[in-house]
């Protein structure tokens, strides 16, 4: 059974693979981008919680707005 927090990790790694597949991210930064949200994956419990922390990502990765 699928948990909220692998909801949330695999809707980033598609987003990921999406920049990845259109060349609007490399490899490298979708690394970085990837790294940060598994440091906080155990603090998502709730869509609020994640868009909070997209939102606070974004700061660091423009990638992500």
């Amino acid at each position: 059974m699928q948990t909220t927090r692998d909801h949330y990790g695999r809707m980033v790694c598609f987003f990921l693979a999406e920049g990845l597949r259109s060349r609007k991210i490399s490899i490298s930064r979708a690394a970085e981008i990837a790294e940060k949200v598994l440091n906080h994956v155990n603090l998502l419990d709730t869509e609020t919680a994640f868009l909070n922390l997209v939102k606070e990502l974004a700061k660091d990765f423009e990638e992500l707005i």
